[in-house]
C-alpha cells in the first residue's frame, strides 16, 4: 500500500497488520486496489470494524453496498423519535426508559 509520506511508520505497520490479518481470513478480499485502499482507510480508522470483518469476512463483500432507506414514520401528533442503538445493552435501555418516563 502506498501510504502518504506523512504518514507516521507505526500507523504505516498497523494497517499493514489489519490488512495482513484480512488477507488470512479472506484472500481474495485485497485484490481489488480500490478495496485494499477502502480496507486501509478503514484499519486507520476503526480496529473495531477490522476485528469484526476478521471474525465475519462475508461482511467485507457487503461494504460497498447501499443501506436500506430509514423507515418511513407514520404521521402523528408530536415529534418522533428513532433509536438505533443496541438494546442488548444496559446503559441504552435505561437511557431510553428514563426518556420514555419524561416524555
Amino acid at each position: 500500500m502506498n501510504f502518504p509520506a506523512s504518514l507516521d511508520p507505526a500507523l504505516a505497520a498497523l494497517v499493514e497488520r489489519a490488512l495482513a490479518r484480512l488477507a488470512e481470513r479472506a484472500p481474495t478480499a485485497l485484490e481489488d486496489p480500490a478495496r485494499r485502499a477502502a480496507l486501509a482507510k478503514l484499519a486507520l480508522c476503526s480496529d473495531f470494524a477490522i476485528d469484526t470483518l476478521c471474525r465475519q469476512p462475508e461482511l467485507i463483500e457487503t461494504l460497498d453496498a447501499r443501506g436500506e432507506p430509514a423507515p418511513e414514520l407514520a404521521p402523528g401528533d408530536g415529534p418522533h423519535l428513532l433509536f438505533s442503538g443496541q438494546m442488548d445493552y444496559p446503559p441504552n435501555i435505561a437511557a431510553v426508559e428514563r426518556m420514555a418516563r419524561r416524555i
